[in-house]
């Protein structure tokens, strides 16, 4: 049986709890479970919507929460509690947790 695909939303929030503390591309693609290329388009729409930017530590790109990014990923995570609260089963198992 093939895994369920995942919603677009699903995604978006993985990269951005992701980013939430600082990861490199590699990181993000890891936690999000999607390949590179697939990573950058959405990195790409983040820093284009001012959700992630880039900063430079050494020799390496690290992607960081905007403060509008901080505010989207905050307003998701209270979704997912207000459809838990109310036993609304989430595709995937979306959790805030973790």
């Amino acid at each position: 049986m093939r895994p369920r695909r995942r919603s677009r939303l699903e995604i978006l929030y993985l990269i951005l709890k992701s980013c939430e503390k600082g990861a490199s591309k590699t990181q993000i693609t890891y936690d999000a479970r999607i390949n590179f290329r697939i990573s950058m388009q959405y990195l790409n729409l983040l820093e284009e919507r001012n959700l992630v930017q880039t900063q430079q530590v050494g020799d390496r790109s690290i992607y960081k929460l905007t403060e509008k990014g901080s505010l989207l990923l905050h307003h998701l995570e209270e979704a997912v509690k207000l459809l838990q609260a109310d036993g609304i089963p989430l595709p995937g198992g979306a959790s805030t947790e973790g």
